[in-house]
């Protein structure tokens, strides 16, 4: 008999702990970068970095476009746009080099957009073409990335002039011709991509929706006939689930609707078809597993029953799990990601609450969390979490 697992706070190793703001980054065994950026731009943000100690991320020029700049350890170079004068932003930079983004054209339209050694052209990711044609709408108008992974490998949606879209994966060495993930303009979004490469290509999460807007989780492996998307189950009692985020150990991540409307964490094995869900309702609004690392333990964000944001570790195989509690009047802020050595980077919190420092230390000493604090300025971890970034005028 199937059997799902439903950890609450009766059954958990549940640690609450208030946790105290450390000043300085010496609590992780991290090099921290600091990138020069010219006096002519402004807003910049180091959006990632790799093992390599590669970083990207966005500036604002002059003219007021966004654009994309890379850095390394000769300096910084802005990247070109495929309009010049137009809008990029990056998503983030794989350990094989590759850059992926999204870059606007003069009419306004956007294409998810890859820049690859040695970065002096941007490359438009094309959006699906003929094997798509009908006669009411023969073409798709545009793309969009939204994920990549450390091969050259990105996803997101290929969009028809009525919006539709349909899940697509690009590869560094062919931007022109998308490979289909998802059922032809069925609005299924490619959300996530990990980095397995056999024996069926990297696997994709799909966040769709049936006809009564139920949110339907699905994860996207290729055969011999092309990409197969597999429904993710729910758990007893739970509805409308979305995955957030994959593994390279076939572990993913997200959350699914209670019966009474609260948002709980969920993590599914691929090797094992029933979801572990966590059941927080007498602590939480909400709680939803936003990162996965590649051995396993996830990063979450929760809302707690007040409405204030703060982040969490759930560690499924041993359920074990910590709720990082924010002094009162303040918030830690949201995650970013969860590096393979346990290092959750936290993104910067924009609703008004003070937070004091710049990183934040934890005990016990499962994971550590840093950046997402008032005067801090780390914005970027590496993967394998040897390597952080922040900008330096």
């Amino acid at each position: 008999m199937k059997q799902n697992t439903t950890e609450n706070l009766t059954s958990l190793n549940l640690i609450l702990a208030t946790f105290v703001l450390a000043y300085g980054t010496d609590a992780i065994a991290a090099k921290t970068l600091q990138i020069h950026m010219a006096k002519d731009v402004s807003s910049c943000e180091v959006i990632d970095i790799n093992n390599y100690q590669r970083a990207v991320g966005n500036c604002t020029a002059s003219n007021g476009a966004v654009i994309v700049w890379r850095s390394d350890d000769i300096g910084s170079v802005i990247l070109p746009s495929l309009e010049q004068g137009q809008d990029c932003k990056v998503l983030g930079i794989g350990i094989d080099g590759t850059i992926s983004g999204n870059c606007k054209e003069k009419n306004g339209l956007e294409f998810g957009t890859i820049w690859k050694p040695p970065y002096t052209v941007a490359t438009k990711l094309e959006p699906l073409r003929s094997i798509l044609q009908d006669q009411k709408n023969p073409d798709d108008v545009s793309s969009q990335a939204v994920a990549y992974n450390n091969s050259g490998f990105v996803v997101g949606q290929s969009l028809d002039k009525n919006g539709r879209a349909t899940a697509s994966m690009w590869t560094s060495i062919d931007a022109k011709n998308p490979m289909t993930v998802s059922t032809p303009r069925d609005n299924c979004q490619a959300v996530a991509i990990n980095d397995q490469m056999a024996p069926d290509v990297p696997r994709v999460a799909l966040n769709c929706s049936d006809d009564a807007g139920q949110g339907i989780a699905r994860i996207a492996y290729r055969d011999l006939s092309g990409f197969i998307a597999v429904k993710v189950n729910a758990p007893p009692t739970y509805t409308s689930c979305q995955i957030r985020a994959v593994s390279n150990a076939g572990r993913y991540v997200g959350g699914c609707v209670s019966a009474n409307k609260k948002t709980m964490a969920t993590y599914w094995d691929w090797s094992n078809p029933e979801p572990h869900v966590l059941d927080l309702h007498n602590f939480t609004s909400s709680v939803v597993g936003v990162a996965v690392n590649n051995i396993g333990n996830i990063a979450l964000d929760y809302r707690d029953l007040g409405g204030t944001p703060n982040p969490g570790y759930w560690h499924p195989q041993d359920i074990a799990i910590n709720i990082v509690t924010a002094p009162k009047g303040q918030t830690y802020g949201r995650i970013k990601r969860i590096s393979d050595n346990n290092v959750l980077l936290l993104r910067k919190e924009n609703d008004g609450q003070k937070v004091v420092g710049d990183v934040v230390g934890s005990e016990p000493p499962e994971f550590t969390m840093v950046g997402g604090g008032e005067f801090g300025g780390v914005t970027a971890i590496s993967p394998n979490g040897e390597f952080m970034a922040e900008i330096k005028y």
